[in-house]
């Protein structure tokens, strides 16, 4: 719910409560419960309440009125409540079926490009020459290097500055 205070005066936004009732004959059904607030809506000031409710589960699915008010009082304590939403609904059962078809249709999506990723990589990735195979380990060894030499600049003689060497290496060093 959405309040404006288009006056001069500063109001208090106390609670809202709101009831159910069936539609031919404006009897009530329930009331939902009452929640409070007790914060203050400044002159000009605009402000959104969120109120949650749940219809009682012995109420069958079936069209009903929701009426639900907000009430607020001013600095005298005058109190006023406006009926904020007077409207008819349709009150339909819960799914028993567990997923809804938004989330079967979400997941099959999902499923779908993730396939489709798949497909492409391993598209892209079969396609090789012979003599890439044999210019792979120059490769990494020229882009290794010029990684090693920025490394040894500036970390050498710490732990990091050892990051990538193989341990065996050291061991075959100090004998």
């Amino acid at each position: 719910m959405s309040l404006s205070n288009l006056g001069g005066k500063m109001y208090n936004v106390t609670y809202v409560d709101g009831y159910m009732e069936e539609v031919a004959t404006a009897k009530r059904l329930g009331k939902f419960r009452r929640q409070p607030y007790g914060e203050s809506l400044g002159p000009r000031e605009q402000r959104s309440f969120r109120y949650l409710f749940v219809p009682p589960a012995s109420i069958k699915p079936g069209e009903y009125r929701l009426v639900f008010g907000i009430h607020y009082q001013n600095r005298d304590n005058a109190k006023f409540v406006d009926i904020v939403f007077n409207e008819t609904a349709a009150l339909i059962p819960a799914s028993s079926k567990g997923a809804s078809s938004d989330t079967l249709v979400l997941g099959a999506g999902v499923a779908a490009g993730a396939a489709l990723l798949f497909a492409i990589a391993s598209l892209m990735g079969g396609k090789e020459s012979k003599g890439s195979k044999k210019d792979k380990p120059a490769a990494k060894k020229e882009k290794a290097a010029p990684a090693a030499q920025e490394a040894s600049e500036w970390l050498q003689g710490t732990a990091a500055g050892n990051e990538g060497r193989a341990a065996g290496k050291k061991a075959k060093k100090r004998s």
